[in-house]
């Protein structure tokens, strides 16, 4: 009865061994070996950074004395191969030829066993002889291409925020108007007031008797009223009623006209971004910071998709803090339209930093698909170990922890959120309609103090 459960745990078991995690082929091939690797002596974060500043030039370090992206994938490599991994420091300030020099010295008299390069493999980096066997290149350790991220203003809270519906023309417009209604509106009162059969100089005399400072407050409100829906006047001649009537067709329009603003101004996008470019057609169009330093404008592949570019001075490697420094500022103050440089970095510089507000990519601008490639240079007579070493780099590459270390140092699965649809208004946005609530209670509260005085007055002197 129970035939069937032989055949069902052996296919369990081939089903365990064929999803288990094969080990790095690599495992325990360099036993002991040696590996030093020289690196530029000045932080290019994410890629690597140095724990203990000044930076030692020109010295054997210790792997612990060291910590990034490039780092951890060297640890993970080493550990499994077996070899004793060391890093050396060069000196930064080298210039490009002098580096060269002092990068196949180190490797010919064999004081490093590599030399970690970025910036993409090609023959016009080393020059085509050398290419043909003169130096081992193992497989990239990281790539990237070209991405792009511009200026992003924020549209922040304003004072005045709930006038901006209406330009100020149109305010001054409304105010003179609501005057010039409730002056007509004290008028009509005036007139009324005329006793039948008075001359015209007895006219004059009961009409602006009726026509006061105080009067005319009392009509303007009466005008300003209708704005809010609370007419309580009854307007009760029939000129009034014509004037009334206008009067209220008026003040529907302007005030269905300024609440239609109003929310249309609020619920507008929290930011605008600067352009171009938008995609790769206006590409063209735009200059262009890069923190990749190059000895000749000309001589850089950016120049075929930019209208101009600017890179930091020599002294600032790419991606250390003054090259980074150089090209955000570049693109704040506007001499630049956009930052073009490696793509994963970009996105990790935006996040890490928290530049979501000032920063923003732009998706569709994305071209060179090798544009960094990350690799390591070793003699020639290093063959071997190159090879097993582009072995393990291989599997490290396609292995679940790659992308945990890409998403430790790039943040490749962060987002930046910013989040137009919140209509939730803050205090900041209405405060001006505080303070001309406040302004208007006092202009009430002294006004009545006004008329207090006026009313006392007679007394005193009587």
């Amino acid at each position: 009865m129970r035939t069937w459960i032989a055949p069902v745990f052996l296919v369990l078991c081939h089903t365990l061994r064929s999803t288990a995690v094969a080990p790095n082929p690599m495992t325990g091939c360099c036993h002991g070996q040696r590996f030093i690797v020289a690196l530029d002596g000045e932080d290019e974060h994410p890629f690597f950074d140095f724990k203990t500043h000044p930076v030692a030039f020109n010295t054997t370090l210790a792997r612990e004395e060291t910590r990034g992206f490039v780092p951890d994938i060297l640890f993970d490599l080493v550990d499994v191969m077996g070899a004793d991994l060391h890093f050396y420091a060069l000196d930064p300030g080298l210039p490009l030829d002098a580096r060269q020099e002092e990068v196949e010295r180190l490797l010919e008299d064999g004081i490093v066993d590599a030399v970690f390069n970025s910036g993409g493999l090609g023959a016009e980096s080393f020059g085509h002889e050398r290419l043909g066997g003169e130096y081992a290149f193992t497989t990239a350790v990281y790539k990237s291409p070209v991405g792009g991220v511009v200026k992003l203003n924020g549209n922040y809270a304003d004072l005045w925020a709930f006038f901006k519906p209406f330009s100020w023309e149109l305010w001054g417009g409304l105010a003179a108007v609501t005057a010039v209604v409730g002056l007509v509106l004290l008028t009509m009162k005036g007139l009324e007031t005329v006793e039948e059969g008075a001359s015209l100089s007895q006219a004059l005399r009961q009409m602006f008797g009726v026509m006061t400072l105080e009067n005319y407050f009392s009509t303007l409100y009466t005008t300003l009223t209708v704005y809010l829906g609370e007419d309580s006047y009854e307007w009760p001649s029939s000129p009034e009623k014509i004037l009334r009537s206008g009067w209220l067709f008026f003040c529907l329009i302007m005030v269905a006209s300024y609440t239609a603003n109003l929310a249309s101004f609020f619920i507008q996008p929290r930011f605008n971004v600067h352009t171009p470019p938008t995609n790769m057609a206006d590409l063209h169009l735009a200059t262009a910071c890069t923190t990749a330093t190059t000895a000749s404008e000309l001589g850089s592949p950016l120049q075929t998709y930019v209208k101009s570019f600017i890179h930091p001075p020599f002294e600032c490697k790419p991606w250390s803090q003054c090259a980074t420094d150089f090209c955000y500022n570049a693109v704040q103050d506007g001499t630049v339209d956009v930052w073009l440089d490696d793509l994963d970095a970009l996105h990790g510089y935006v996040i890490e930093n928290s530049l979501c507000s000032t920063l923003m990519e732009v998706q569709e601008v994305s071209l060179m698909p090798f544009f960094n490639s990350a690799y390591f240079q070793l003699d020639h007579s290093n063959w071997q170990f190159a090879g097993n070493l582009s072995a393990a780099l291989v599997y490290e590459n396609n292995s679940p922890r790659y992308i945990q270390l890409m998403d430790k140092y790039y943040f490749t699965h962060a987002q930046c959120d910013r989040n137009n649809g919140d209509l939730t208004l803050s205090f900041a946005n209405m405060k001006g309609l505080f303070y001309v609530t406040g302004g208007v209670v006092i202009v009430a509260l002294l006004f009545a103090l006004f008329c207090l005085l006026r009313r006392a007055a007679p007394a005193a002197v009587g």
